[in-house]
């Protein structure tokens, strides 16, 4: 028999396989009828606990052993690491030197800064340089322009951004990537390395259309002999007329073999990523003692520290003031290190000895402070 009844008990046993499954109605056991550690993992089925039953509280005391690995796919909200990208003002933000939203000349074959950390000309040939906001693949993005205003065969496009070397980028691989078009035939990213210079990936259509690309390359095993690498988004020889140009967006250059969204940091963010190379100064721009009649030494400490000692300009109208008097002012000579600068001026007369400031009347008028490559 497969059971044992008693008169006084009721059931006494049920013989093994005797209740199966389907004779138990759904929901009929539930947690407070299994004493604990009751079931072992051993009589568990795969999948025979599903989603819906498992409590949202499983604490990581429950979880021994080796982890099965877990897809990227199936983790859900992670975001990509910030600050990933090594092009600096990818997105034309920042524009310290001029304005740059209308066509700007850059002298035929004159390596010339547009949009901060940006150089551009073409070989030979005068062009104009501007941004502008493009709808690019039904996104807003700010891209840079450069068109020939001349002609010329078997000539380039000069884009580029030097980025400066680590030790700790020894040997490993990058991924450039951006949005392009042009109407150049033949163009591909290119990158020199120190090295050499290579031009991996895709030809880039000439067709006028903006489109997506990217490329590895791996860095040098040793760059202790280099400053930085550069990198361009479009380069090839060509003919050029009055209306060929390159146009890029979105620029980015990052560690790995894939290329990942690109990422808009704040414009205070870029802003003092791109003073490590060049810095715009108005108004009050620092304090000296007048040591001649004629002349005063001034310091002031730059906004971010430089790449390398800086040279500084000045550009319009400045002035000295002894608290007694005021003088234009003229710059002599200037001095000093990354973080710490010096500027001699001149005027016609102050008094010897006493503190003086310099400064500007206007944001017209400016000191500028540069450490560009």
């Amino acid at each position: 028999m497969p059971t044992e009844i008693s008169g006084s008990t009721g059931v006494n046993k049920i013989t093994d396989g005797t209740v199966v499954t389907a004779d138990i109605a759904a929901d009929a056991v539930d947690g407070t009828k299994i004493a604990d550690n009751a079931i072992n993992s051993e009589h568990i089925t795969a999948g025979g606990v599903d989603d819906a039953h498992l409590a949202t509280g499983i604490t990581a005391s429950k979880l021994t052993g080796a982890l099965p690995a877990i897809s990227g796919a199936a983790l859900t909200g992670i975001t990509e690491p910030p600050r990933k990208n090594f092009i600096i003002n990818g997105g034309f933000t920042v524009n310290q030197r001029a304005a740059y939203t209308s066509a700007t000349a850059v002298g035929a074959g004159a390596k010339t800064y547009v949009s901060d950390r940006w150089a551009v000309y073409i070989e030979s040939i005068a062009c104009t340089y501007n941004w502008y906001d493009a709808t690019i693949d039904s996104v807003k993005r700010r891209a840079g322009k450069v068109i020939s205003t001349g002609t010329g065969s078997s000539k380039y496009f000069h884009v580029t951004q030097q980025i400066e070397y680590e030790s700790w980028m020894e040997g490993r691989t990058i991924t450039i990537s951006g949005w392009v078009r042009t109407n150049l035939a033949g163009q591909k990213f290119r990158i020199c390395d120190g090295v050499g210079c290579y031009t991996p990936g895709s030809v880039i259509a000439s067709d006028g259309n903006w489109a997506y690309y990217s490329t590895q390359h791996t860095l040098p095993n040793d760059v202790s002999s280099y400053a930085a690498f550069q990198v361009h988004p479009a380069f090839a020889t060509g003919n050029f007329t009055t209306s060929t140009y390159l146009e890029w967006a979105e620029f980015k250059v990052e560690f790995g073999s894939t290329a990942t969204a690109y990422e808009h940091r704040s414009y205070g963010e870029e802003l003092a990523l791109c003073q490590r190379y060049y810095e715009v100064i108005t108004g009050g721009i620092g304090m000296g003692i007048v040591k001649s009649s004629t002349a005063a030494d001034c310091s002031f400490q730059p906004k971010v520290n430089k790449r390398a000692a800086p040279t500084i300009s000045f550009s319009g109208t400045f002035y000295a003031n002894d608290g007694s008097a005021q003088q234009s002012a003229t710059l002599s000579s200037t001095g000093g290190t990354q973080d710490g600068l010096i500027v001699v001026i001149a005027f016609s007369s102050l008094n010897t000895g006493r503190a003086c400031m310099l400064y500007t009347p206007s944001v017209d008028h400016k000191l500028t402070v540069d450490a560009e490559f």
